[in-house]
């Protein structure tokens, strides 16, 4: 006979079970795949586990080594181009091998919540609830979460079915720091939200709760750091230091390069920084030169005060590209123009994310296009700035080029040596690839 603890039925004063799911992704590649963590639904997590039986179902975690699982799908045209979609994360048989433990357990959730990171991932997250209402908990209460129904809540409630919407348990959950005990094993890496509305204290305070579980590395996941209060990351800054916590940290592409100061650097190197990827910004090119003497400044200071080197990868300058209004050339020239100053450089295809500013701008343009197909590596604006898929391709090609290695760091095309004159020429007279003529950078030619 089972006990009532391991059985569904509910007696007087046992916790609801509640049993939280990060879903597979449907996707063309999975940027910054190794660093992937459903942060808002492991806050949620926070809340929810002092009243309750809480576990957690993560598709994105590697079930074995570093690499997040991926399948072939099936392939998407985009102008003729055939662009294989894949399946990442857990296959619907892993996960139904997890749904299965826990139901000889006699293990039947309550209430499943579910997040959905991105809004273009929402076809994944409609199989996820198809499975769970079909197969696997036909009686089980669904709610959903995240960036795609607070975002795009209209279509949300058209194409999810047999879920409910509650944002307000994210708001509650804004306070707390992202519960990873919720994992049957601790993950080698945790984000970090520098701006949750703590003191320094306590988020340090979270940090290290997570170091005594095990976990070594992890990134700031605020939009912009220092952020608007430069003074609140060199405190946490300063506090990891002061209490010990040998750790690696990492700026996965929010850094902003004019907010750093010889004492910052400092601190970022003392507090364990390993790599840096300067956050970019939408720029005209009136402020060009300017813009890029902030990133020779960050570089020098990098260098000076925390032997950060250039053209390793220590430090990487993300550019937005695929933005509506911008000039094809003047992307591949600030693109070459960043590889020349900081050595490594990594695109960045512009996401339209519904209710924004840029994309009410464009909605009757974005409108015309399914909101699967609004995924930033499709480069959705390709049309709208009289350009082609293809072309936003050979940018990418560009940026490969650009961050080939040479005697271990990558090499530069607009040194003044003879070597970077002959590969400029080489490019400039097409010998390399002479069909693309109306791609090639001006400043190459």
């Amino acid at each position: 006979m089972n006990s009532p603890r391991m059985s569904n039925v509910r007696v007087d004063g046992e916790k609801k079970r509640i049993l939280l799911i990060n879903p597979p992704v449907y996707d063309f590649r999975l940027d910054w795949a190794r660093w992937h963590q459903p942060c808002g639904l492991l806050q949620v997590g926070s809340v929810l586990k002092d009243d309750h039986d809480v576990r957690l179902i993560d598709c994105l975690l590697p079930l074995k080594g570093k690499q997040t699982q991926r399948k072939k799908l099936d392939a998407i045209s985009a102008e003729e181009i055939a662009l294989a979609r894949w399946h990442f994360g857990w296959s619907w048989d892993q996960i139904d091998s997890k749904v299965q433990e826990l139901k000889e357990e006699n293990w039947i959730p309550d209430v499943i919540y579910i997040t959905c990171m991105m809004t273009f991932w929402w076809e994944a997250t409609r199989d996820l609830v198809k499975h769970l209402r079909e197969v696997w908990f036909p009686n089980t209460r669904i709610v959903l979460g995240g960036v795609y129904p607070t975002y795009a809540p209209e279509h949300a409630k058209k194409n999810i079915r047999g879920v409910h919407f509650d944002l307000e348990i994210g708001k509650k959950a804004k306070r707390r720091a992202t519960e990873i005990g919720l994992y049957d094993r601790t993950p080698r890496f945790a984000g970090i939200f520098l701006y949750r509305p703590v003191s320094v204290h306590a988020v340090v305070a979270g940090i290290e709760k997570k170091v005594r579980r095990g976990v070594r590395e992890f990134a700031f996941f605020d939009e912009e750091i220092p952020g608007p209060v430069p003074e609140r990351f060199a405190q946490v800054l300063d506090l990891i230091v002061e209490r010990g916590l040998d750790i690696k940290l990492r700026a996965l592409g929010n850094i902003s390069p004019t907010s750093l100061t010889a004492d910052l650097v400092r601190k970022m190197s003392i507090a364990g920084f390993r790599q840096i990827f300067f956050k970019d910004t939408i720029v005209s090119k009136t402020n060009a030169d300017d813009y890029l003497a902030g990133y020779e400044q960050a570089v020098d200071l990098l260098f000076q005060h925390g032997q950060y080197k250039p053209r390793t990868e220590d430090i990487t300058a993300m550019v937005l590209v695929g933005v509506p209004g911008e000039n094809i050339e003047n992307v591949a020239e600030r693109l070459m123009r960043l590889s020349h100053i900081v050595g490594s450089v990594n695109l960045v295809p512009f996401q339209p994310t519904p209710s924004t500013e840029i994309y009410e701008q464009h909605k009757e343009y974005l409108d015309q296009i399914p909101l699967e197909f609004q995924n930033g590596k499709l480069f959705p604006f390709a049309k709208y700035n009289h350009a082609t898929f293809a072309v936003y391709q050979e940018l990418t090609r560009l940026a490969a080029l650009l961050n080939s290695k040479y005697h271990s760091t990558t090499f530069d095309f607009l040194a003044d040596d003879e070597i970077a004159q002959m590969a400029r020429k080489s490019i400039a007279e097409e010998t390399w690839q002479p069909k693309l003529k109306e791609t090639i950078p001006l400043i190459l030619r």
